[in-house]
């Protein structure tokens, strides 16, 4: 009997084996009808093996779940997140220091279903039990800088993902990025300069590290250069377009590039908030063609409607250009916070 139910298990255990790998091979290469079908089977396979191995399984079925929710891009909660969250908790309670499983969850919560305290928490619970994982470091770190505005706490955290992965280019080049925006501009060149150098085809951080040597180096040829570099690597990286055809408009009194520029920014991204403002204005103030600068104008309003730069912008057009009084203080915010052009990183 014994050597029955022994055969039994391990005959369980082979096909368990090869439904949950074959799940994984799938959930690599996208084909996450495949994938699921697979993670079913081997869910329902009896006797079940070890809690581990079982949690393991729910965690990369939630997984899936997650990443398909993103591909078809769907955000908030709906019926695929929802099994995702059931998931990761099923997981999470089968085997309560499943750190990978609490990590994953804390991205669903974070950048999908937007439940920021439950993120933390669940960041924190996995940091908890695996200090280790720059991953999880670096993701908590992104969640205290730009959710919770805590950018002395965030450095923390970045610094701990740089000690765990002093090699990653992203971790380095998102930490010269806080750096950059709290005003600790050199510590921020010098962590641009490792992202590039981990990876000089890197365009986020060749794009930042552009931007730093043309706003605060002030080395214009530099700069240019390195723009070029990011959009050779990524000619579809608006935030290096956008960043580029500012400094051809502003600096080199360009405004037949810096158009194609901005018109290439807009394309890769419609709901790039600086590009489409910038290009505002380039229409406005050079071009005088007033009801394209206009729509351009609305459009980044509706990206950003709360940007005080882009808001006082489109005021003094409004009161300037049409005359219009009433719809200009709608808009207009205290004035010491507005600039006509925005960059972004």
């Amino acid at each position: 009997m014994t050597a029955v139910a022994d055969e039994k298990r391990e005959r369980a255990r082979q096909l368990f084996a090869v439904a949950y790998e074959e799940g994984n091979r799938c959930l690599k290469e996208r084909k996450f009808d495949e994938a699921e079908r697979f993670y079913q089977e081997a869910l329902a396979i009896e006797p079940a093996p070890s809690k581990p191995v079982v949690s393991s399984l729910l965690a990369n079925y939630a997984l899936l779940l997650q990443n398909k929710s993103l591909v078809e891009g769907l955000a908030g909660e709906n019926a695929i997140t929802r099994k995702a969250e059931d998931l990761y908790l099923e997981a999470v309670e089968t085997d309560p220091n499943n750190s990978d499983a609490m990590a994953n969850y804390a991205l669903l919560l974070n950048y999908i279903i937007r439940d920021y305290d439950k993120a933390e928490e669940y960041y924190l619970k996995s940091i908890k039990i695996n200090p280790n994982k720059a991953g999880v470091l670096y993701n908590y770190a992104i969640l205290l800088e730009n959710v919770r505005k805590q950018p002395a706490q965030a450095e923390q955290y970045y610094l701990k993902a740089v000690d765990k992965d002093p090699t990653n280019p992203v971790i380095l080049c998102n930490y010269g990025l806080l750096l950059y925006n709290t005003g600790n501009f050199y510590k921020a060149e010098a962590y641009y300069t490792m992202a590039i150098d981990q990876d000089p085809k890197y365009a986020t951080a060749l794009g930042n590290y552009a931007l730093l040597l043309e706003n605060i180096r002030h080395d214009y040829d530099a700069a240019e250069k390195y723009y070029k570099l990011a959009i050779e690597s990524q000619p579809n990286n608006a935030n290096a377009l956008g960043n580029y055809g500012l400094m051809l408009y502003q600096v080199r009194r360009d405004t037949k590039n810096a158009e194609i520029m901005y018109r290439d920014a807009i394309r890769a991204n419609p709901k790039n908030a600086n590009a489409l403002f910038n290009y505002a204005v380039l229409l406005e103030d050079t071009r005088k063609d007033f009801n394209n600068a206009q729509a351009y104008y609305i459009m980044a309003l509706d990206t950003a409607p709360n940007d005080p730069v882009i808001r006082n912008a489109y005021a003094n057009f409004l009161r300037n250009i049409r005359h219009d009084e009433d719809q200009a203080r709608h808009y207009a915010v205290a004035p010491e916070q507005s600039q006509k052009a925005v960059t972004s990183s």
